[in-house]
């Protein structure tokens, strides 16, 4: 894909994963002033291509919610000049001695360009100004799906630009029993902090912290006095960084891919099945797991109790029902059950009278299950929510 852009810039190969906004279109030599028209988006893994994007600048914005408020941060930004006769493109283009940036990503309101590590759930915006014959292009926004093609890090001729925004963990015990849970990784440019904690379905660790080294390694433990606390079966762990917004520098949290990994505490009792795990059918694939999770990590408590907590996800393509469960102290204090809305972006909000009662300042935790039934729900999304 990438050689074909650096010769002619012509569309994206075949095998290319495409979401698309709306039908692209092109306005005609007759369309009247002020036509508006919205491109069609593809995203392919850290590249973008936007087709029928009027004549004039344009600028495609990558964003994920923060980890902590949930508010967007812009984690990639690039501005270039949009021409109606071939794709407007992100990372898919050589530089040249006429155009040394390339279509490289940008480096916005920070100190060098970073490529973003585009993952399920990001949203990826296009908006412009001006247009071909008083074309008014409209601001189109695509949310990255559940299946989506990894994001690859930079072109070549793009690395030394703006080199790959992401962040990985490189060592973790694959199965743990009593003792703590050593993680070590490698941070994206720019990030001062990196925070992990443990979850079993029920109940989640205090998050670990640690400051990358300079060639942004680091390393954290999270004591095993709290992992006896968690259940046996599969916890699942997300390094949560504290990075700067692409658009503002402000300071900011996202979240990153997370791992999983098998408690099993010697001497536990027998065929107990791991936490939050349903019961699936033999011959049948379990259930997707619910991912591109949003939700406020902290709120007021006069907000909290106005407005409940909302939870936004990726619903997987095989499921029939979503669980919701509010937790405090590894007390379930309230559970809600809804129809799926399959392969589609779903919003549940845990207002209820009764769930508006409950909450007072304190730590919560979210957890979502996707499943088939209430027998067959799949690996559990884990979200702390603090209440002040």
């Amino acid at each position: 894909m990438y050689n074909s852009f650096a010769r002619r810039r012509r569309t994206v190969a075949a095998p290319v994963l495409a979401v698309t906004a709306s039908a692209a279109c092109l306005v005609p030599a007759t369309a009247p002033a002020a036509t508006s028209v919205s491109p069609a988006i593809t995203v392919a893994g850290s590249s973008v291509l936007v087709v029928g994007q009027p004549l004039g600048q344009a600028t495609v914005t990558a964003s994920r919610p923060d980890a902590l408020t949930g508010k967007p941060v812009v984690i990639g930004q690039y501005t270039g000049h949009a021409v109606p006769w071939g794709p407007f493109s992100v990372n898919t283009t050589v530089p040249t001695a006429g155009r040394p940036g390339g279509d490289c990503w940008q480096r916005g309101a920070l100190a060098s360009a970073l490529t973003p590590d585009l993952r399920p759930g990001d949203t990826v915006t296009v908006t412009g100004s001006g247009g071909l014959l008083g074309a008014t292009p409209a601001a189109t926004a695509v949310t990255v799906p559940a299946d989506a093609r990894p994001s690859s890090g930079p072109i070549p001729a793009c690395a030394a630009l703006a080199p790959f925004a992401q962040t990985v963990v490189t060592d973790a015990p694959s199965r743990i029993g009593r003792d703590a849970i050593a993680v070590t990784g490698r941070t994206q440019p720019l990030a001062t902090e990196v925070s992990i904690a443990a979850g079993d379905g029920t109940t989640a660790t205090a998050p670990a912290t640690a400051t990358p080294a300079g060639d942004g390694t680091w390393s954290a433990t999270i004591p095993a006095e709290a992992v006896a606390r968690l259940r046996d079966g599969t916890l699942t762990l997300t390094p949560v960084v504290a990075v700067p917004d692409v658009s503002t520098g402000a300071p900011a949290h996202i979240a990153t891919a997370p791992i999983s990994m098998q408690k099993d505490t010697p001497g536990a009792t027998a065929g107990n099945p791991p936490s939050g795990a349903g019961s699936t059918p033999a011959g049948k694939a379990p259930v997707g797991r619910i991912t591109g999770l949003h939700l406020a990590h902290r709120l007021s408590a006069p907000t909290a109790r106005r407005r409940g907590i909302t939870a936004s996800f990726l619903t997987p393509a095989d499921a029939s029902i979503v669980e919701v469960q509010l937790i405090r102290g590894g007390t379930t204090l309230y559970t809600i059950v809804v129809r799926a809305r399959p392969g589609t972006r779903q919003t549940i909000r845990l207002s209820s009278p009764k769930v508006r009662r409950l909450l007072h300042p304190g730590r919560y935790t979210v957890r979502l299950r996707a499943g088939r039934s209430r027998r067959e729900l799949g690996s559990p999304v884990l979200r702390a929510v603090v209440i002040r």
